[in-house]
């Protein structure tokens, strides 16, 4: 019972704070009114006996009206219920006045409360209504008083009825003064708790702006670290790419790497074919004094971070007590690691993707260059084998001809050298030979080597008439030219008999194995292989013969007997 009762006097709670605090107001005046308009009814039937009725049934009607403005209340209809709450106190305040005494009944303090909960509930621009409709009345009431329309009873004591009526209306001015007060308090509270929240919620954000510029600061000078690194990286790299010589680029890349990124040491090391051992290739240092020389060995995969990076191929960053970082960086082809780059100097966490893409144009490096190296020496050893088959080749047909010379004289007719005309007799002719350069004899005579595949294989000996004049630089460059396609002319015509002959010897195989193929019976194939080897090779006699298997003691009687029988 105690619940429900708490339960319905209860003011309604809605989401806004403005609509609870006017709801409050709302439902504490009209509980207030519904007390004094019980009290009020039930003191007026013994203290007026001539009134009571009308008394009751105003009390009902207010009763009435109060439970319906209420119940408005809880559906939210605030405003509307602010405006009737004030137009029936007006009237009821009115209907007292003109019903008896006029400006003397103290009913017309009720105006005040009517004005206060204008205000309160309705705002500033219900207050003016209020009181022009209060001050209206109040002429009205004393224009009534004046012709006689409104009852004065002026020689009547105040009775209790004025009393309580008097009381009531101070007493709800007063308790809605009060409300009025505390929600101003409220207000101001409210204002205060949030302007404080206002203002350390400004801290807060100037703190988080704060933090965030700086992180903002920090994030900048990162990337234009980062991005610094990376043009170093870049002009590291191209430079790299641009030497072909690993003498030559392993100290490059030491130095290049510690002076461009300001360390304080780089250690280069390559790994061995086999993978198993990490070599100390290369030094670059502020100070050498306590450094290790170059050709110390690290075990792959032992404790040494050098060992570690190498086996798993990552990079490490590793923190010194009292001196700057390290960085050990793998140098990586693909999914193989051929070396580590160990630095020492102000470095970061964050540099070491900067550092592995510089450690990877290096291996990258490196690599052509070894590539280029075993290219080099693949290719000059196949040259110096086909130089040497070319000199072989030459030697060979030169013995088998006894040399070849041809003179020509200015009318164009040639004729073999005779042997007592060899040029190559002459101190000139040796040294153009030797040399390989041209030699001028005298002002009309010049010696020009003949050469193939950098080798000298002849001279050849011009002269000029004195009266042609001597031989001038564009002579000797046009000679010079000509004399080299001389040369790959020969080359080439030698190549092309050599072709010859190999085919000719590849036929002639062919056509005898087809000849042998041609037959199954042994005596025949023997037969064709003496008369057709015999003719190939242009041999005198021919001969073939089967003897079976030499058996271990007649061996030695075999090698030793004289030439059997044909």
């Amino acid at each position: 019972m105690r619940d429900r009762i708490k339960q319905f006097l209860a003011p309604p709670v809605f989401d806004d704070e403005e609509q609870s605090r006017t709801a409050r107001l709302l439902n504490a005046v009209l509980l207030a009114l519904l007390a004094m308009t019980v009290i009020g009814t039930a003191v007026t039937i013994p203290l007026e006996p001539s009134e009571y009725v009308v008394n009751i049934t105003l009390g009902v009607v207010l009763v009435v009206a109060f439970l319906v403005l209420r119940g408005l209340v809880h559906r939210g209809y605030l405003h509307l219920v602010g405006g009737l709450l004030s137009t029936v106190l007006w009237l009821v305040f009115t209907f007292l006045i003109w019903n008896s005494n006029g400006l003397h009944n103290p009913a017309v303090t009720g105006y005040l409360l009517v004005i206060i909960l204008a205000a309160l509930l309705a705002g500033r621009y219900a207050v003016i209504p209020a009181v022009f409709a209060s001050v209206v009345a109040a002429i009205g009431a004393m224009y009534g008083e004046r012709i006689g329309l409104i009852p004065v009873m002026r020689t009547r004591t105040s009775s209790l009825l004025d009393l309580f009526t008097l009381i009531t209306t101070l007493s709800l001015a007063a308790a809605l003064l009060d409300f009025a007060m505390h929600s101003i308090n409220q207000g101001f509270a409210l204002a205060r708790d949030r302007a404080r929240a206002y203002a350390e919620a400004n801290r807060e954000l100037r703190a988080v702006r704060a933090t965030l510029e700086e992180r903002v600061v920090e994030r900048t000078r990162a990337l234009e670290r980062r991005s610094e690194f990376l043009r170093v990286a870049a002009e590291v790299g191209r430079g790299a790419m641009s030497i072909h010589d690993v003498g030559e680029l392993l100290p490059y890349l030491a130095h290049a790497i510690r002076s461009r990124f300001d360390l304080r040491h780089v250690f280069l090391y390559l790994l061995d074919e086999r993978g198993d051992v990490a070599m100390l290739r290369e030094v670059s240092a502020e100070d050498d004094r306590w450094l290790p020389s170059p050709g110390s060995r690290l075990a792959v995969g032992g404790r040494h971070p050098v060992g570690y990076t190498a086996q798993f191929g990552e990079p490490r960053f590793l923190e010194q007590p009292g001196g700057p970082p390290k960085a050990y960086v793998p140098m990586v082809i693909g999914r193989r690691v051929i070396g580590v780059l160990e630095m020492e100097g102000r470095l970061r966490q964050e540099d070491l993707t900067v550092l592995q893409v510089l450690a990877d144009l290096s291996a990258t490096a490196i690599e052509n260059a070894r590539l280029l190296t075993e290219a080099q020496a693949s290719l000059e050893a196949t040259r110096w084998a086909y130089e040497e088959a070319s000199r072989r080749a030459w030697a060979e047909m030169l013995r088998a001809r006894a040399g070849v010379g041809y003179a020509c004289d200015y009318l164009g007719d040639v004729r073999p050298v005779k042997p007592e005309e060899r040029i190559s007799r002459h101190p000139e002719a040796r040294s153009a030979m030797r040399d390989g350069e041209v030699v001028q004899a005298d002002d009309f005579t010049v010696f020009v080597p003949l050469r193939v595949r950098g080798r000298s294989l002849g001279v050849l000996r011009l002269r000029k008439p004195e009266e042609a004049g001597r031989w001038s630089a564009d002579d000797l460059a046009l000679m010079g030219t000509m004399v080299e396609q001389l040369g790959m002319a020969l080359e080439s015509a030698r190549l092309y008999q050599s072709t010859q002959r190999m085919a000719a010897r590849e036929r002639a195989v062919g056509e005898i194995a087809g000849k042998l193929r041609a037959s199954l019976n042994p005596d025949e194939i023997l037969k064709v292989m003496v008369r057709e080897l015999g003719r190939a090779l242009k041999a005198e006699q021919t001969m073939v013969e089967i003897t079976g298997p030499i058996a271990a003691d007649e061996e030695e009687t075999a090698t030793l007997s004289p030439e059997g029988e044909d």
